[in-house]
């Protein structure tokens, strides 16, 4: 009787552990996933360069607060703005490319705005 009320007390334990959990995963929007990959995409490639805040200029690269998806993707994929842009810092050209895809572009403009 006692190892059936230990056993009974370890499943409520896990079961409640389980609700809890999946309670915390539909409270996270579609939008919120795609800004955290975003922060994420951007701690690891673009604040060596622009600031750990996105709406501070960087030691070398300018602020990118507010930067549409077209912007991302002329400077991230071809390494150049896009037609009709004019940079925010006089020297340019002297940021690397990335391969990234259409959808991690798109969380880090999420994530920028």
């Amino acid at each position: 009787m006692k190892s059936s009320a230990i056993l009974l007390s370890f499943l409520t334990i896990f079961v409640l552990a389980d609700c809890k959990k999946k309670a915390t995963e539909e409270v996270t929007s579609p939008e919120e996933e795609l800004k955290t990959d975003g922060r994420k995409l951007y701690i690891a490639n673009c604040i060596a360069c622009h600031s750990g805040d996105p709406k501070q200029d960087g030691t070398v690269g300018p602020s990118l607060a507010g930067s549409s998806f077209e912007l991302l993707k002329a400077k991230l994929i071809e390494g150049k703005y896009p037609a009709g842009y004019a940079g925010k810092r006089p020297i340019s050209g002297t940021m690397p490319k990335y391969p990234f895809s259409d959808d991690q572009i798109k969380s880090l403009e999420a994530f920028l705005k």
